[in-house]
């Protein structure tokens, strides 16, 4: 199952889509996690960080100086390499194939920025939404919203546990399979410059949603952990059972 959170908030049939792809994933836009306060821990996102490190190297450009929130021109400077890179990226990106399998996901995701969330995530940010709707007195109520909504509260981490725990939870396993390295995915790293020995986000909201039983089903269900030996999937699936299990009280 998938959501994708995205568009006008006043076209309630498309503010979320209930369907089979991707995963298992949720994807949300910028202007979603906007509207959403930054509820969901992935709130942001490169696209957003590269549109205002370019507006504030443009600003600094004309002033002959380090733009506002820089302390030299230098550091200033290194903002807009990296705000240069994140976009070149993401214009290679729209030119690739859709191939999950490469971790190439279209341009069609590429054109709106989105993140990839795990259903507790999404289910953070749509209710976020729901909540700012209703108190302007715009209630959402779109069957496709409402059931999307009530997916990704079902089927979040830890459905059982209470709702602070879960995005805690959520948090935990997002920080610690992203930042982790996996020293068998570096030899065979994925055609097409894949991470190697980290994470995709793609990956990291997969293995959240899908819950792989072993290492055989998780290559199975997400083809892109191919690179990795079993050890290395091993340890992943216990990162994700340890916290689903703290919330369900295994």
């Amino acid at each position: 199952m998938s959501s994708f959170v995205g568009g006008d908030d006043d076209d309630y049939e498309h503010d979320a889509q209930v369907g089979g792809a991707m995963g298992g994933n949720a994807f949300i836009g910028d202007d979603d996690l906007d509207d959403a306060g930054g509820a969901s821990p992935s709130a942001g996102g490169e696209g957003a960080s590269s549109s205002s490190a370019a507006a504030a190297a443009g600003a600094a450009s004309a002033s002959g100086g380090a733009g506002p929130g820089y302390d030299s021109v230098a550091e200033q400077e290194a903002a807009l390499a990296e705000a240069a890179r994140l976009r070149a990226e993401q214009e290679a990106a729209a030119l690739r194939p859709e191939d999950a399998s490469r971790l190439h996901f279209g341009p069609d995701l590429a054109r709106v920025e989105a993140e990839f969330l795990t259903n507790t995530e999404a289910a953070i940010v749509l209710k976020a939404l729901a909540d700012k709707a209703a108190s302007t007195g715009r209630e959402k109520t779109s069957d496709t919203f409402l059931r999307s909504r009530e997916y990704a509260a079902a089927f979040g981490l830890g459905s059982k546990g209470e709702a602070d725990e879960a995005r805690a939870a959520a948090d935990e396993l997002r920080t610690q399979l992203l930042e982790r390295t996996f020293a068998s995915g570096a030899s065979t790293e994925l055609p097409g410059g894949a991470l190697g020995d980290r994470l995709h986000k793609f990956e990291v909201a997969s293995l959240g949603n899908l819950r792989p039983s072993d290492a055989a089903a998780a290559r199975t269900l997400i083809p892109s952990l191919s690179r990795f030996d079993d050890s290395d999937v091993r340890t992943m699936l216990i990162t994700v059972a340890r916290c689903v299990g703290r919330l369900d009280g295994e």
